[in-house]
């Protein structure tokens, strides 16, 4: 899921585009939200996940199974009651 996308320059060679966009994780328990930071490479005419950071939840319902989740990936539990929280975008279709 995707709700925001911003460009900007790399600082590449190629100085190959740089696009930045929301992305929504399922938890069971609710969503995490991820920038996450793609590359367009011409070689390859694809886009390749350079970078992402966690940087916010949306539409918890079970903050247990987000916490573990959290723990899981290596974040601090207790990260959910600092982090920002977000609308999740309707999906498009």
């Amino acid at each position: 899921m995707k709700a925001m996308r911003e460009h900007e320059r790399s600082d590449h060679e190629d100085d190959a585009p740089i696009t930045t966009e929301l992305s929504y994780w399922q938890t069971g328990g609710g969503y995490l939200v991820f920038r996450v930071r793609r590359e367009y490479h011409p070689r390859f005419d694809n886009d390749f996940v350079v970078g992402r950071r966690l940087v916010g939840v949306a539409e918890v319902e079970d903050e247990q199974i987000v916490r573990d989740i959290l723990r899981v990936h290596d974040y601090n539990p207790n990260l959910i009651n600092e982090l920002p929280t977000f609308k999740k975008p309707p999906i498009d279709g």
